[in-house]
């Protein structure tokens, strides 16, 4: 009897363990349901090459963009030509401007003479006219009395 309780025991543990087994096991099994498997991850590679860049693709657009976009050495090279073009421009346009004040500075001094030339022509027109005047004064004079 002893055995048979000992059976019957071991039959009662068995059935707890497997009922507690099953009961860890189930929610395992139920969250294995979300891993991925081989075939997920094969078909996941498969469709990722065709929408995600690899190497060689990144080489590629690399190697094409040095033929489109500007590095660092290029716009500091241009930087250092623009510089260059822009002072020796500048340096043209003082020239310009000291010659033209040079030319102005020149016309400006003719016009003052001209300017006093005029006056003094003008003075001595007066004169002329005052004398015209006196000549024909005394013409009217000496002819009234012949």
């Amino acid at each position: 009897m002893e055995q048979q309780q000992n059976k019957n025991l071991e039959k009662l543990l068995q059935k707890v363990v497997r009922n507690a087994v099953h009961e860890e096991v189930r929610p395992i099994k139920k969250s294995m349901k979300n891993f991925a498997t081989k075939d997920d991850l094969n078909d996941f590679r498969d469709r990722a090459f065709k929408v995600f860049a690899t190497k060689d693709d990144l080489n590629d657009f690399r190697d094409r963009a040095f033929k489109v976009f500007a590095t660092k050495d290029d716009l500091r090279e241009m930087t250092n030509i623009i510089i260059e073009k822009t002072e020796m421009k500048r340096n043209e346009v003082l020239d310009n401007n000291d010659k033209v004040a040079g030319k102005m500075s020149k016309i400006e001094q003719e016009q003052a003479a001209d300017t006093i030339g005029n006056i003094r022509r003008d003075e001595r027109l007066d004169e002329l006219e005052q004398d015209v005047k006196q000549v024909k004064s005394n013409l009217k004079v000496a002819l009234g009395a012949v």
